[in-house]
C-alpha cells in the first residue's frame, strides 16, 4: 500500500469507529506520554506559531492534537506494512 492508500483507509475507517473503539485503539499503539506531548505540541503550536487566537478558530485549535495523532498512526501503519 501506498502511504496514499494508507491514510485514506484510516481516515475512512476512523469515521466508522466509536469513541470506545478509538480509545482501545490509542491505547494499544500510542504511549500515554507521546499522547501528552501531541496536547501540549498542538497547544503551543495554535497559540505561538499557528496563530489560530480566536473563536473563529476554535475548531482548528481543538483538531490539531487529533491531526498529530492520525499522523502518528499512518507513519505506525506504514513501519509495520513494510
Amino acid at each position: 500500500m501506498t502511504r496514499n492508500e494508507i491514510a485514506t483507509e484510516l481516515a475512512d475507517l476512523w469515521t466508522e469507529f466509536t469513541p470506545e473503539q478509538i480509545n482501545r485503539l490509542l491505547a494499544g499503539n500510542v504511549p500515554v506520554d507521546l499522547l501528552e506531548f501531541f496536547l501540549d505540541y498542538a497547544d503551543w503550536f495554535a497559540r505561538d506559531v499557528g496563530g489560530f487566537e480566536g473563536s473563529e478558530h476554535q475548531f482548528q485549535r481543538e483538531q490539531l492534537p487529533n491531526l498529530l495523532i492520525m499522523g502518528y498512526l499512518i507513519r505506525l501503519l506504514e513501519e509495520r506494512l513494510r
